[in-house]
């Protein structure tokens, strides 16, 4: 059963542990609640994870590239003789030293563009400028995709910005969270208002992710917990001003919940075919024990004034890094978990694997121009493997990596 994991922090794993891995600033986890529905899987299905969310991501990433921040990365390489900028040997170069290259192909990727080339002594130093960005989310789905999980939504919204302006000591200003939370500034991209604009967003993208998938398949989109427990929370800034954020805040993300609930019916009802696409948030879940993900989190959201000692989200008042703040600790990363987990597999309907027979495969195969004459058979013999395995095994995946040599003489 192959699950992809798309989507912003709250799916990467902000707050489950701080063994991250993966593209910088991403924060994925080994730890949180998608690795632990997978883990759950396993019990019964091979369920092999493949994780894309990263922080900060908004409903634009899943099928756009997305930069990470403004500034290039600038890498110089020295090569003999008297060059020009755009020389493909500094290029080759620049290759074979691996600067301006990521140990995540496929996820994130760099642009790079020649700045200056300098000669002196008979060798030329040219320099570059590497930009830094995430692949497309979705790339990672496909036909043999079986599970899409992700959460989305709250960072087009501008939650973090929320949570600065709202909740953080020493920051918050009822002034800007009340143009926050109700979008009173025109030129602000948050508020109230703009819920609309994320739901066609959002119901786009579903529509868009399900033609990607086959209709056996499934998206499943979970909501968020509430950032404030309590309804009677109100914030003051030196008694000149004060804002009713408990009852405020609650109601915002209630919209929210329902500008997602209304989108996902929406991609449920497209013509087009795919994968269907279940909503874990605002209405009653499957069964008469199904909980959305605010019932799960009743009595264990934050406050904004005091303390929940009870708390099933990393609050200001730990002693953690920020980017941790206001999202799932280990036991909020649980609960996740089991909203998955009152759903089954979500009739995926993939086999469970008896005993032993889970294969991955990997070909290694020397793609350089001398195999011309070879190449051919070499294809065929690894076809009659895969249809081998694939007849005598529950489970199995296949990889194929290629190489050639001479870099340096064919530019490749």
């Amino acid at each position: 059963m192959n699950v992809v994991l798309l989507g912003d922090s709250y799916s990467a794993g902000n707050g489950a542990s701080h063994d991250y891995y993966g593209p910088a600033g991403c924060y994925r986890s080994k730890d949180n609640w998608a690795e632990k529905y997978r883990a759950w899987l396993g019990e019964s299905t091979a369920a092999p994870l493949v994780n894309r969310a990263c922080s900060g991501g908004v409903v634009a990433n899943i099928f756009g590239a997305r930069s990470h921040g403004d500034d290039a990365q600038l890498e110089a390489v020295t090569v003999p003789g008297t060059v020009g900028k755009d020389d493909l040997g500094a290029r080759n170069e620049l290759r074979r030293q691996r600067k301006c290259e990521t140990r995540y192909p496929g996820d994130e990727a760099y642009r790079v563009e020649a700045a200056s080339a300098f000669s002196l002594a008979g060798s030329t130093t040219v320099t570059y400028r590497c930009w830094r960005y995430m692949e497309p989310q979705a790339e990672a789905v496909s036909k043999d995709t079986d599970l899409v999980l992700l959460t989305m939504g709250g960072n087009d919204l501008q939650f973090s910005e929320i949570v600065k302006q709202c909740y953080v000591a020493g920051i918050r200003d009822p002034g800007e969270c009340r143009k926050m939370v109700e979008g009173l500034d025109p030129t602000d991209p948050s508020g109230i208002k703009h819920i609309p604009a994320v739901e066609a967003d959002l119901r786009t993208m579903l529509i868009e992710l399900r033609r990607k998938m086959r209709p056996d398949a499934r998206i499943v989109l979970l909501g968020y917990p509430y950032l404030e427990r309590d309804e009677d929370v109100e914030i003051k800034l030196r008694f000149r001003d004060s804002y009713n954020l408990g009852e405020r805040i609650r109601y915002f993300q209630r919209l929210g919940d329902e500008a997602q609930e209304r989108a996902v019916a929406a991609a449920n009802a497209s013509d087009d075919p795919g994968a269907g696409v279940v909503f874990i948030g605002r209405s009653p879940a499957s069964g008469p024990t199904a909980r959305t993900i605010k019932e799960r989190f009743k009595g264990h959201e934050p406050t904004g004034v005091g303390k929940n000692d009870d708390r099933w989200i990393v609050e200001p008042t730990d002693t953690v890094l920020k980017e941790t703040w206001y999202h799932p600790n280990p036991r909020g990363q649980e609960e996740y978990a089991w909203a998955l987990k009152e759903f089954g597999d979500f009739g995926t309907a993939v086999p469970a694997i008896k005993g032993a027979g889970s294969v991955d495969l990997v070909f290694v195969i020397d793609t350089t121009g001398s195999m011309g004459d070879a190449i051919g058979s070499v294809k065929e013999g690894a076809q009659r493997l895969v249809a081998s395995v694939r007849a005598s095994s529950k489970s199995a995946r296949f990889a194929l990596v290629d190489y050639r040599d001479f870099a340096e003489r064919i530019g490749d």
